[in-house]
């Protein structure tokens, strides 16, 4: 494949992060039944998929995978304390990297673990902890999806279509809305992105990855600092 054409690694890392900014703005200052929040929503709704295809890139293509488990696991430990500050409604929620991890964790698993009955039992026991933090059940479904079928480009965005619908579904069924269900429901856009990948990881040097790594919290902070003094 011609790595010059088509969407690096470092642009689909741009993209995860403007969807998730995007969806943090609209939760936390925009209604969700306005047209701001809708659009918001919508492009926001894109985040949790590209950020599951970046993890299992990254399971697939690190060095030294006990480092990259490390530095989510911190990460995702320096990370609650702002992010239960800036969902102060529920407080003890856990934040979106705690989800990347577990993501991380439950393609792991399902990589090592060969027999059936066996990635039956300990994934279920994985999805209660998912069900803790951000992307509940469905990241995991993302994740297992662009693993398992990663060389098979149409299963694997008819994986990431199923995941999307059921998401939406579960949703309007939890809580009856519509326009919420619908909303999730538009994170199949994020399908051309993914098929456009070109396995170029990009120009992105080592204080540039911890830039992305520290954009998180300090967006969480950012966030809490202008809904509180603001």
């Amino acid at each position: 494949m011609n790595t010059q054409e088509g969407i690096s690694r470092l642009q689909i890392k741009i993209m995860a992060y403007v969807s998730m900014l995007l969806e943090l703005i609209a939760w936390k200052f925009c209604d969700v039944t306005s047209v701001a929040g809708i659009v918001l929503h919508t492009i926001g709704a894109l985040a949790a998929p590209l950020y599951c295809f970046l993890i299992v890139e990254g399971y697939l293509h690190t060095k030294k995978l006990s480092l990259y488990f490390l530095r989510l696991g911190v990460l995702a430990v320096l990370s609650q304390i702002l992010y239960s500050l800036c969902h102060s409604e529920n407080p003890f929620a856990l934040n979106g990297v705690y989800a990347c991890f577990i993501c991380l964790l439950s393609v792991f698993l399902f990589d090592k673990i060969k027999n059936l009955p066996g990635r039956i039992v300990v994934l279920s026991i994985i999805l209660v902890f998912a069900a803790l933090g951000e992307m509940p059940i469905y990241g995991m479904l993302y994740a297992l999806f662009m693993f398992r079928y990663h060389e098979e480009k149409g299963k694997r965005s008819i994986g990431m279509a199923v995941t999307a619908v059921f998401t939406g579904a579960l949703l309007f069924l939890l809580n009856g809305g519509v326009m919420q269900a619908l909303m999730q429901i538009a994170a199949i856009l994020c399908i051309p992105i993914v098929l456009q990948y070109n396995e170029n990881k990009g120009e992105i040097s080592q204080k540039l990855q911890w830039c992305f790594y520290a954009l998180y919290p300090l967006t969480l902070g950012a966030a809490f600092i202008i809904d509180r003094f603001v």
